[in-house]
């Protein structure tokens, strides 16, 4: 399995964990980081190492299989001589699409750039994607085989018991992931700022994750709802689950996304949703059954979903719980299976041997 080295932070490297701590008995996965460091020269040579364990994996008889993570930008240049060799080598290889921005990106390429990537990815025994909306999208962009672009879901742990939240005088609601515009962060605290004074005081907000910390806090302190809205750093594991542990409700109102993990691990722990229509989003989050969903950098209808589930405990834990419910079906074991049956399909096809 290619993919960021497991300390990288972000949604990728959470798919990465969970598939490594939960694979069945029969899949034996063997882990190579692409990608580790915080800065151009640590990645570059982290890329280069790991080619020696990469080839000495995809020559080796014992690998069936090769399982590509990518995203956008240098994730997708990193991948593509990895993927070019996988088919010299005539080792099957399944890819597994991350990027919330591709869409962005892929359209914008030289269109000699967009050749060489679209004949190699093409090559692929099974593409993965989160969303049906993204399913689409790679199928049209690299011309895919009509059923090779598969639909999967993100998996998600879900915690055996959830706490009870009833009759609290402060609602919290948290959101993670990479503090910036993209995320929604921003909006939020602006949101935060538009609530009723007598909501404002029930609120609490905690933003935690990496990118533009200080600037959050800042805006923050601008808008005069400090005391409403904490903003930390990256959480580790067992500091997020605390965190879940307590919150009220979950926020991730992102201009862009593939499916975020944040949001499923929020619903897991029984967390209404506050979120944006984008990626693969809309597919999980049902407005009025399990979250609400509003307009991308639409503050006004950001507040009033916040104030409707700070005045309205009910609601707030009828949403909770079946944002619960709804997780059930992209559980962890699920995952797995479906995986399985995936290289199953791949390898009983065979790989394509030309470029």
């Amino acid at each position: 399995m290619l993919g960021p080295d497991l300390d990288v932070r972000g949604g990728i490297t959470s798919i990465e964990r969970v598939m490594l701590e939960n694979a069945p008995a029969d899949i034996d996965i063997r882990h190579v980081a692409t990608f580790a460091g915080e800065n151009r020269l640590c990645r570059a040579l982290s890329y280069l190492v790991s080619w020696l364990p990469f080839l000495r994996g995809c020559l080796s008889r014992k690998t069936d299989l090769v399982h590509v993570h990518f995203s956008q930008r240098g994730s997708t240049v990193r991948k593509l001589g990895m993927c070019a060799v996988c088919v010299m080598a005539r080792k099957p290889f399944v890819l597994h699409a991350n990027g919330s921005r591709y869409h962005q990106f892929f359209p914008k390429l030289p269109s000699g750039a967009q050749a060489i990537i679209r004949s190699v990815f093409r090559r692929c025994g099974a593409f993965i994607a989160v969303s049906r909306e993204w399913c689409d999208f790679y199928h049209e962009q690299f011309r895919l085989r009509p059923g090779q672009a598969v639909l999967l879901h993100n998996p998600v742990q879900v915690p055996a018991t959830v706490p009870d939240r009833a009759g609290r005088a402060e609602v919290r609601f948290v959101s993670f992931g990479r503090i910036g515009e993209r995320k929604g962060q921003f909006d939020l605290i602006r949101a935060v700022a538009e609530l009723p004074p007598d909501s404002r005081r029930r609120c609490r907000v905690l933003l935690a994750g990496d990118g533009e910390v200080e600037e959050a806090g800042k805006l923050a302190r601008e808008l005069g709802v400090n005391e409403h809205v904490e903003v930390r750093g990256w959480l580790e594991p067992a500091d997020r689950d605390r965190a879940l542990a307590s919150a009220d409700a979950f926020v991730l109102v992102s201009r862009n996304e593939g499916l975020p993990m944040a949001l499923l691990e929020g619903m897991a722990w029984a967390l209404p949703v506050v979120s944006t229509p984008v990626g693969g989003i809309a597919e999980v989050v049902r407005p009025g059954a399990n979250g609400m969903l509003v307009s991308p950098g639409d503050v006004p209808a950001i507040a009033d979903a916040l104030r409707r589930l700070i005045e309205d405990e009910p609601l707030r834990l009828r949403m909770g719980a079946a944002a619960r419910a709804s997780i059930e079906p992209l559980r962890i074991e699920r995952f797995m299976d479906r995986l399985r049956e995936i290289y199953g399909d791949v390898l009983c096809a065979g790989v394509s041997t030309s470029l």
